[in-house]
């Protein structure tokens, strides 16, 4: 079959430790080693108690099977972790979902990254991106009220009692004010900033004590997430993002705004955006593609993993989808065959079938039926332009990264809608990270040099500028750690390992002394960006999609420069 239109979630085959247990597996599993003793009583040590008692014995059981496994085959390596895998990723996702919050916060970010997860964790990380745990809606009643001081009847004329959706630290409504006005209503659970303090507490006392590069990330991003539990700093975040981006992007993007007066630390309401997630309005636009071709949508995926894995055996990259060109060339041929199919259904409904609808007696009770309603008349729905999409997520990140210092630090797909009218809906502004014009520059200045493949600028400039440093200094590994978190992060850059076993390799060579944490969620977001690309079959590399916006700001900084030092000779040479 031809393999153009690939399936939305492609799955990667893996063949070590590393690659099978992934970002998201590894942390679930390992994070309870920070915990002390069981015998503590307060609820935030039986979490721990609860973690370490079932997930540190599954991170024992795979790395004892890396080490019983490193002589063997491939084949036979990747037979017995396929097995560790349908055994310990049910009870991961079981741990998650009981302990909620952080560990709910990670299963989403792992969603994320398709290329670095094995296919039964992925499918967990999968579910807890799109079926978080709820809590009772008469629970979420009270919460409104007390934090509102008022009773819901006084401030909505209606609240739906099923969420739209749910997420790590609240779950979402969509409601009526009272003059009718569409919003949505977002709701923190209780002691959820509590939970996730003592969570990433277990996080962080992991990675200090087994990978401690990895803990200036786990910092900077509790810091972010502590931002989220105040919902009337997301409110602000709201109103300055809209205020940033949309002047740029109002015609294809929208940000909801928010209403402040019915914002509190628990309670933030703001506009209704319609539309439906891009993630599930991609997964329906291949599932019709699969139908198109006889197949479900499971049977598209696996038809597509065996085509990468017969492409894999002869070293060549996986295939990626239809070009930005392909996709419009699809969108016309749809709109000229609605067309056509509009003229021929009102010429057929207005001569033969309205003739035979006149003559079919009323009291047969079949009025009409000669007629062709739409709903069955052949029309084609419109074709997402996926890789135009990417695109627009590209430049308006890049906007909020370079141009405006103030960025969504969590930009994953669960807070994107696809509107009714073509826009992409940016829903959820909790992890606003701001920095200030000189971090700017720094981060410009490194993207440029990567974009250029100058990799020994880019190593200069992550050590000199942005502040990275490491035992040794040594140019190619500081260039590879600038790959990885602004570039690229796939096997042209770690030679196939996954993401851990990279860094840990770089660490073995040339340790990392420091990573300065104000560079942290910038890196965070490039990861993102570059997940979303890798899922939907597009490979991204951020310093190339951001290049044009971060070449242009260190212009403006050198015309501001050399403006200032004409204005100062001026004025030097006019006191003389």
């Amino acid at each position: 079959m031809s393999s153009i239109y690939p399936p939305s979630f492609p799955r990667r085959l893996v063949g070590n430790f590393g690659r099978v247990v992934g970002l998201a597996g590894i942390t679930l599993g390992a994070t309870c080693t920070g915990v002390g003793i069981v015998a503590y009583t307060d609820q935030g040590a039986r979490r721990n108690a609860y973690f370490w008692a079932r997930a540190f014995p599954v991170y024992i059981h795979y790395r004892w099977t890396e080490w019983l496994v490193k002589d063997l085959s491939e084949e036979e390596q990747n037979r017995r972790y396929d097995a560790l895998h349908e055994l310990h990723a049910p009870r991961m996702e079981g741990i998650a979902r009981h302990l909620k919050g952080f560990y709910i916060k990670l299963g989403q970010l792992g969603s994320t990254r398709t290329d670095f997860l094995a296919e039964p964790y992925l499918k967990v990380c999968e579910r807890l991106q799109d079926d978080c745990p709820t809590e009772p809606f008469e629970r979420i009643v009270d919460i409104i009220e007390n934090s509102l001081g008022k009773k819901v009847g006084e401030v909505f004329r209606h609240v739906d009692h099923k969420p739209l959706g749910s997420a790590s630290i609240g779950q979402v409504h969509k409601a009526e004010l009272l003059d009718g006005t569409p919003v949505v209503v977002k709701v923190q659970f209780p002691d959820a900033e509590r939970m996730f303090r003592i969570d990433i507490k277990t996080a962080q006392d992991f990675c200090r004590l087994v990978q401690p590069d990895h803990l200036p990330f786990l910092k900077e991003v509790e810091k972010q997430f502590m931002t989220e539990f105040d919902y009337r700093r997301e409110a602000e975040n709201l109103d300055e993002i809209a205020d940033n981006v949309l002047p740029v992007w109002g015609r294809k993007v929208v940000i909801p705004r928010p209403f402040k007066h019915l914002c509190t630390r628990e309670v933030l309401v703001m506009e209704y955006v319609p539309g439906t997630k891009l993630a599930d309005a991609i997964k329906r636009q291949y599932t019709h593609i699969a139908a198109s071709r006889n197949m479900t949508l499971q049977e598209l995926i696996e038809e597509q993993d065996r085509i990468d894995r017969e492409r894999e055996s002869k070293g060549l990259e996986r295939e990626v989808g239809p070009s930005a060109l392909q996709y419009a060339l699809w969108q016309t041929q749809v709109v000229l065959r609605n067309a056509a199919m509009g003229v021929c259904v009102a010429a057929y409904n207005w001569t033969v079938g309205w003739v035979l609808s006149a003559l079919t007696p009323s009291s047969w009770g079949f009025e009409g039926i000669a007629k062709i309603p739409p709903a069955i008349s052949g029309f084609h729905e419109m074709p997402i332009n996926i890789p135009q999409i990417l695109d627009v997520l590209m430049k308006v990140h890049g906007h909020e990264l370079f141009h405006d210092g103030a960025f969504n630090g969590d930009p994953h797909p669960g807070n994107i809608l696809l509107t009714p009218d073509g826009k992409l809906g940016l829903i959820d502004y909790g992890q606003v990270k701001h920095i200030t014009r000189e971090q700017r520059l720094n981060l410009a200045h490194l993207v440029v040099a990567l974009a250029e493949k100058n990799y020994p600028q880019a190593a200069k400039v992550l050590t000199e500028k942005v502040g990275l440093k490491t035992k040794n200094s040594d140019e190619r590994t500081l260039a590879l750690r600038a790959r990885m978190l602004f570039d690229r992060d796939d096997k042209t850059v770690t030679g196939g390992m996954n993401a851990q076993a990279f860094f840990e390799s770089l660490e073995r060579e040339d340790p990392l002394v420091h990573m300065p944490d104000d560079y942290v969620m910038a890196w965070r977001l490039s990861l993102l960006m570059r997940g979303m690309g890798w899922a939907l079959r597009y490979p991204i590399s951020t310093a190339e999609g951001w290049y044009p916006i971060a070449k242009r700001l260190i212009e403006d900084q050198d015309r501001e420069g050399k403006g200032k030092g004409r204005g100062k000779r001026k004025k030097a040479k006019t006191k003389t």
